[in-house]
């Protein structure tokens, strides 16, 4: 079995200090003050530290799995269903059998028997036959050449044919109805077609996010390669200081969470839904 190359989320745990990237994007993501997402933090962290002191696994989604050891020192187990890697993006294991060595099966040719009396009869019957022929075509012949019409009563006949030789009749020139064609002019009465009044253009509302971008860059990379894999992706500029690429947009909410829920079983966990008025 290939699996695809892959990048997984690391823990460390000597980072102990808060540098603000966390609150500052608690921040701006929930639309509260710097303050309050760090009070947030506190609260999380407390809670966090609670469960592991009761001997509980602690299980943050799509990252993975923070427990104690039996030396009192926190473990992380990262959730490997998830492929963080962008270039992998679409990429699947895939398998490849043995390949079984075919046995060749050798068929001798039968030899085909033919008996002897059939050979003889395939000479001697046509032989036979064009024998017979000429020995009728000699009799009739000479019988008619040996018939005197002066005994039939007519001195002189009104014409002679040679029954040797074939009579040609000339058949009067017809014509079958084959040969014959009768063009139709038929007449269309030409009507004005209603003009169709156009569909009014329906915008998507609802957007499948595959990921955001600082580097516009990293964005295009990533629009380029969901186009690649015949997704009808598109770029949503601004949103937030950053560049977000869509794998498409729908007007129906229905139809864009199927699509998402499609997307979440492809492999990118991380996809969600985007609204914009």
């Amino acid at each position: 079995t290939f699996s695809p190359p892959s990048k997984q989320i690391s823990f460390n745990s000597n980072l102990v200090v808060n540098d603000g990237l966390l609150a500052n994007q608690i921040a701006q993501n929930f639309k509260v003050s710097y303050n309050e997402a760090l009070i947030s933090i506190d609260n999380c962290v407390q809670a966090y530290h609670s469960d592991l002191n009761l001997g509980k696994r602690v299980v943050v989604e799509k990252v993975g799995v923070l427990y104690l050891d039996a030396n009192k020192k926190i473990i992380f187990e990262p959730l490997n269903t998830v492929n963080y890697l962008a270039d992998a993006f679409g990429l699947e294991k895939f398998h490849f059998p043995l390949a079984e060595e075919e046995k060749v099966i050798s068929i001798k040719p039968k030899k085909r028997f033919i008996h002897p009396g059939r050979v003889a009869a395939a000479i001697f019957i046509p032989l036979f036959i064009a024998g017979t022929w000429f020995a009728y075509q000699a009799g009739v012949g000479s019988q008619y050449g040996n018939l005197q019409f002066s005994s039939l009563g007519f001195n002189t006949p009104a014409a002679t044919y040679d029954v040797r030789k074939p009579v040609i009749i000339s058949e009067p020139n017809t014509k079958t109805i084959d040969d014959v064609f009768v063009a139709i002019e038929s007449k269309v009465d030409e009507k004005p077609v209603n003009s169709i009044n156009a569909i009014p253009k329906v915008e998507n509302k609802w957007f499948v996010i595959g990921g955001c971008f600082s580097e516009k860059s990293n964005a295009n990379k990533f629009l380029k390669k969901l186009k690649r894999n015949g997704y009808d992706a598109i770029a949503i500029e601004n949103y937030k200081s950053l560049e977000a690429i869509a794998y498409g947009g729908f007007a129906d909410e229905n139809e864009a969470r199927k699509f998402l829920t499609t997307v979440h079983s492809r492999g990118n966990k991380s996809a969600w839904l985007l609204k914009r008025k």
